[in-house]
């Protein structure tokens, strides 16, 4: 008898945060990820009509979705993009500068010689204002928004024929490509119906503007996984806030798709006794999570194989069905093939998937098969900007072996989960352990003192809400709470606190500060002064400590010789950048500190350098000193750059070292003579091994050094 195929299902998961201040959504991400991502991955999947898959859509996106294409609803970028060349203002046009760049530069503007072209001259901004022609300004207006067009909806051939021509864009070529923008938009929800209705995809959903359930419950269940954790002073305990979002998300998705979901990817896979009862009294099926939290919930009961059998939880509002994600082999396409070649990675996947197959056979028998489904579960957006084509070549090589080799089949979640009888009461667990799919605990999200003021704020405004709820009529309630539900969303607290960085972190603050302000509008009171200040204060500049002392380090990629760095300055790099968590150490820190003939520079990574990784240093606004390329095999100036005078000192062995001569850095520096200090203006890049910006560019921001005052006498 033949041995049954390993069963997979795939869940990716879309997901945007609520953009909008007044008429305008004031970051791009919904429209940008729309043309890239949202319609083709579904176009792709389409291709292999026999491999089931689920995509996840939270509801805060399916409304902007509906926003752009219904209610001819527009963002920031468009604007900007929409203005003649001819008439942009310098607000404008540095505007254009700080967003017209976020993208993935290896793959999205590197490729492309006129992009490249811009980019690289766009490095200084103030140059770039005074020097770009309209012709410059109006290439980069149509090149950014061509870019992010997918592989797939590119084929189009207005935008091929914008692809060859490659420059000397017209007004009317960029009016004609956001119009594509808008048509591929208003594709994306018909395509994931009619891929829902067909069987092939199952839809769910997330709550309704994406918070964290537990901590809407009651804040305080994050001390069960971090006992000792600094919470906000003020409890916030709302589970009607909780069901709400559950609910009206259900009652938005089925607006959209015409049925109600039967399973849910809580938010960032957030769960707890609390928020599972909340969802199975919803009527949903199943939910999910990640295996960190299976583990924790049956401690020394678990076995590594337990995550690939589905488990039944009972609440006391009824039974849900959990799956939990198997956390490499996520993991392994969110972050770890988009520097692959593609069907090398795809085959590398499925090679896990097989070894997983016999260990299950080997621990339960092949009988288990008939039960067993490996979940595998993550951002269906973010990863493949990284990716060789938007990752359409890795996709259609798994989605080829998926749908041909007799060793897999794949499954639905809805289909597994149904499979579970809800007669079966006396078999399942009782209490799941709280915490995220991140570490199996919510840090992400509270405990830092800027969340913890988030959610004060956020506190006050409820308790605010409750005391004034039987004075205010209807409609004025529902709009004021609706402001609250926004602001519990979990993206702007993804950006409080140190764990992560971006070149937007200001707009997310802005955002959340906003939603709380304008409660207080609707329901005519005056805002307390808490909501004015920006709450991001610890941003990436701010991991930066002055040199307070001269420094003459032995250059020999030595960590054991601390001491010599004693007084330098200190950069900490080790926020990750982007809207992707990957739970490893993987520090980086910068030390800079000035001798009396040389700067020095010492880079530590916590997990050393891999091979095809590097490490850019750049000084902002001069060309007097190129950049400064940091691999695991040397130290070297940028290629095709001419070195300046002196040698560059270097060594690479624990650590990076170098040694730049001061003569060449004193024309370039800001020099306080009275403190014997100079301000260097400096930017660093972190290219992981495929090539991608794994850490972007910050912006300009200046590290203080001592120097000796003969030097600048």
């Amino acid at each position: 008898m033949a041995t049954a195929p390993l069963r997979i299902a795939l869940l990716w998961h879309q997901h945007q945060p609520y953009y909008k201040i007044q008429d305008e959504f004031v970051l791009p991400w919904v429209r940008l990820h729309g043309v890239k991502d949202y319609a083709d991955l579904a176009l792709i999947a389409r291709e292999y009509p026999t491999v089931k898959q689920s995509m996840n859509v939270v509801p805060s996106l399916l409304m902007q979705l509906n926003d752009y294409v219904h209610h001819e609803a527009r963002d920031a970028v468009q604007r900007l993009s929409l203005r003649p060349a001819t008439a942009l203002a310098v607000e404008e046009k540095r505007a254009i500068l700080d967003m017209f760049f976020l993208c993935n530069v290896e793959r999205m503007i590197t490729p492309y010689r006129r992009y490249q072209d811009l980019y690289q001259r766009a490095r200084n901004p103030e140059n770039a204002i005074r020097q770009f022609s309209a012709a410059d300004w109006r290439d980069l207006q149509v090149w950014y928004n061509l870019t992010w067009v997918g592989p797939v909806s590119r084929q189009r051939p207005e935008l091929r024929r914008l692809f060859e021509k490659g420059e000397s864009f017209s007004e009317a070529d960029k009016t004609m490509l956001l119009r594509i923008h808008d048509e591929i938009l208003s594709d994306v929800l018909p395509v994931l119906r009619s891929l829902s209705e067909s069987g092939q995809f199952e839809l769910s959903v997330s709550p309704l503007f994406h918070p964290i359930l537990p901590l809407l419950c009651d804040s305080e269940v994050a001390r069960v996984a971090m006992p000792d954790m600094t919470l906000p002073a003020i409890r916030f305990a709302h589970p009607e806030d909780a069901l709400a979002q559950i609910e009206q998300g259900l009652e938005y998705f089925q607006g959209c798709f015409g049925h109600r979901p039967r399973g849910m990817w809580p938010s960032e896979g957030s769960v707890s006794d609390d928020a599972l009862a909340l969802m199975a009294g919803a009527g949903l099926d199943w939910a999910a999570t990640d295996e960190q939290i299976l583990q924790r919930s049956l401690g020394a009961a678990y076995r590594p194989t337990d995550k690939y059998f589905p488990q039944r939880f009972h609440t006391d509002q009824g039974a849900i069905s959990m799956f939990f994600r198997d956390h490499a082999l996520s993991d392994a396409i969110g972050f770890e093939y988009a520097s692959w070649e593609p069907v090398a990675a795809a085959h590398d996947f499925c090679g896990r998937l097989r070894r997983i197959r016999e260990t299950i056979v080997s621990h339960h028998g092949p009988e288990a098969l008939q039960r067993a489904v490996v979940p595998v579960i993550l951002d269906g957006e973010n990863c493949w900007e990284y990716y060789q084509d938007n990752g359409a070549p890795f996709l259609r090589a798994l989605f080829q072996t998926l749908a041909t080799d007799p060793d897999f089949t794949t499954m639905t979640f809805g289909e597994v989960a149904a499979e579970d009888s809800p007669d079966e009461d006396a078999t399942g667990h009782r209490h799941i352990f709280p915490g995220s799919w991140i570490n199996a605990n919510f840090k992400i999200w509270i405990g830092h003192s800027e969340d913890n003021l988030a959610w004060r704020l956020l506190a006050i405004a409820r308790r605010t809400l409750d005391v004034i709820a039987d004075e205010l009529p209807l409609e004025t309630y529902r709009e004021a709470l609706q402001c609250l539900m926004i602001a519990e969303g979990s993206d702007w607290y993804w950006w409080f606190g140190d764990e992560h960085e971006s070149e937007t972190d200001y707009v997310f603050d802005q955002l959340f500060r906003w939603y709380i302000e304008q409660f207080y509008r609707i329901c005519d009171l005056e805002p307390p002064e808490l909501v004015h200040p920006p709450i991001k204060q610890k941003d990436f500049r701010s991991n930066i400590q002055a040199q307070t002392k001269l420094i003459e380090p032995r250059i020999d990629g030595r960590r054991s010789r601390a001491s010599e760095w004693e007084g330098a300055g200190r950069i900490n790099l080790h926020a990750s950048t982007g809207t992707m968590h990957q739970a490893v150490d993987d520090s980086r820190v910068l030390w800079i500190g000035a001798g009396e003939r040389h700067i020095y520079l010492r880079i530590d990574f916590a997990q050393g350098f891999a091979d095809g990784e590097k490490l850019e240093i750049n000084f902002l606004d001069h060309d007097l000193v190129p950049g400064i390329i940091v691999t695991r095999s040397g130290i070297e100036w940028a290629a095709g750059e001419k070195a300046p005078p002196g040698t560059l000192k270097t060594a690479v062995a624990e650590c990076a070292e170098l040694a730049l001569p001061l003569d060449c850095i004193l024309p370039i520096a800001e020099i306080d003579a009275r403190r014997d200090r100079i301000s260097l203006r400096m930017q660093f890049r972190f290219f992981a091994a495929g090539g991608q910006l794994a850490y972007p560019a910050v912006g300009s921001f200046a590290v203080l050094l001592l120097v000796p005052h003969l030097q600048i006498s």
